[in-house]
Parts: structure tokens; sequence; C-alpha cells
């Protein structure tokens, strides 16, 4: 799960859309992550030259688990109750 989750935050990294409208964008658990991520770096969305450190990288990976795994068990067991 650690490889796939990490393809994915490093696809959502690459093709990042910063000039889209907040309004007419889902927001994703990565999405947010690394929307956090520029914030907190003050580093610019639209820079070519942005790159992603492996703490960071290891905490998204960690806590977008972490969710996934919440949720899918919050909802089985609501099934089974149901």
């Amino acid at each position: 799960m650690d490889k796939y989750i990490g393809n994915v935050l490093d696809e959502r990294f690459a093709v990042r859309e910063a000039k889209s409208s907040k309004k007419s964008r889902t927001k994703t658990g990565i999405d947010l992550a690394l929307q956090e991520y520029f914030k907190e770096n003050g580093q610019d969305v639209d820079s070519e030259n942005v790159t992603m450190d492996a703490e960071f990288r290891r905490a998204a990976i960690d806590n977008l688990l972490i969710l996934l795994f919440a949720g899918h068990d919050t909802t089985a067991s609501t099934l089974c109750y149901w």
C-alpha cells in the first residue's frame, strides 16, 4: 500500500493544478496535504523547481493510509450493525 499511495502522491505532485478554481475542484486528501505543504514551506505552487522532501512524503503516506483504513473500518462496522 505504501508504494501505491506513494505513486499517487507523486503523480498528484507532478500534475498539480495551481490555477484551477477552488470552487469547481473537489479536494482530495492528497490535494489538501500538498496545499498545506506548499503553504508551510513558503513555496510557490506555480514554480517548476518545487520539490517534495522525503520527511513530508513519508508523513503524508502514513497519514493517508490512516485515513484510508479508518474509513474502511468504520464503513465495515456500520454495515455489520445495519
